[in-house]
């Protein structure tokens, strides 16, 4: 709700043990209106671990009562935990949202805060990720070694998703569609049948090609989907049945932001077709996108490297302390 009152689109929430990642679309407008949305979290995880503390605190002596005041004393329990965790400065975690938006704002660069909070991501990653093997290899833990090593493997992927994300963007600043699009581009009806298709038309250097009714884009078919047609049923299925139909494509103008057409590209078939008052111009992959990144990737501005040391003492105890408390809050939630 926080997000959506600052403008920003969310394309979903990935859900894990300790709540969710949101996944957004686009950029955030400020370094306030990230720190706002970072911190709601956290701030209803306290609320809602004082209230169920203040009805833990309601005495009684019948049985459904005990068992009222045992599941709010977990239930507080639990989301102060959940706050606790969530609020160590390490992306992708509200924490690490917090230190960017800080840092962001302090050094006037939203790439160069990515990299330096997604490096604290990792580093917090990889401790819990030790901390896990040791316990799971001692048997200190029963299986909470092992749910440590998943979060820990967790952090450290997210974290680098979000500063390639940021870099990607970075590279893609001011470039349009019409830059990287592939305007040579082989087309296929369809009537034609699966089996002519992956026998001529595969042999081809491209993998994906649109489908044209005439001057009429339609669809868009893949080698792979074609191929997914068993062989006996080859000659009487056509393209048109195994096509993926214009109605589910990202259409893409050639005049639009690359990095507003990167969010498109992340979903299957990982493809969109660019199209003007009708008529096909042209194909954009996120391999295309992939390439010119490669290409134009440069390092982040050395001010990354160069924060507060006392920011960064402060963070390093945040995670140590998150890392050392993990036995309690283990057994906690195991019961």
């Amino acid at each position: 709700l926080t997000a959506l009152r600052e403008g920003m689109e969310i394309d979903g929430i990935t859900l894990w043990l300790f709540g969710g990642v949101a996944r957004f679309r686009g950029m955030f407008s400020s370094p306030g209106a990230e720190f706002r949305i970072a911190i709601a979290g956290p701030l209803v995880s306290v609320a809602i671990a004082v209230i169920f503390y203040l009805l833990g605190l309601v005495e009684g002596t019948s049985t459904p009562l005990r068992a009222a005041q045992g599941v709010a004393d977990y239930l507080a329990r639990i989301n102060a935990i959940l706050f606790a965790f969530n609020l160590v400065p390490a992306l992708p975690l509200d924490g690490g949202r917090v230190l960017r938006a800080w840092l962001w704002k302090r050094q006037g660069d939203f790439v160069t805060a990515t990299v330096s909070a997604a490096r604290a991501g990792k580093a917090f990653g990889g401790v819990l990720a030790v901390v896990g093997l040791l316990d799971f290899f001692t048997g200190g833990g029963g299986g909470g070694g092992l749910w440590l090593l998943f979060l820990g493997w967790f952090l450290v992927q997210a974290a680098q998703g979000e500063a390639s994300g940021a870099v990607a963007r970075q590279s893609l600043q001011g470039r349009r569609v019409r830059d990287l699009m592939t305007t040579e581009v082989e087309t296929v009806p369809p009537q034609l049948t699966v089996a002519t298709f992956l026998e001529h038309i595969g042999s081809r250097r491209f993998s994906t090609y649109p489908v044209m009714r005439g001057e009429e884009p339609i669809g868009l078919v893949s080698l792979r989907r074609a191929g997914q047609v068993p062989p006996s049923e080859r000659e009487r299925r056509r393209v048109e049945d195994v096509m993926v139909p214009l109605a589910e494509l990202e259409i893409l103008s050639p005049d639009d932001e690359l990095v507003a057409a990167l969010t498109a590209l992340e979903e299957e078939p990982k493809r969109a077709l660019v199209m003007e008052e009708g008529r096909l111009l042209g194909l954009l992959s996120i391999s295309d996108v992939a390439r010119a990144v490669q290409i134009e990737r440069r390092e982040p501005p050395r001010s990354a490297t160069r924060s507060s040391g006392l920011v960064w003492a402060l963070v390093a105890v945040a995670m140590l302390v998150a890392a050392g408390a993990r036995i309690r809050d283990l057994a906690v939630l195991g019961g």
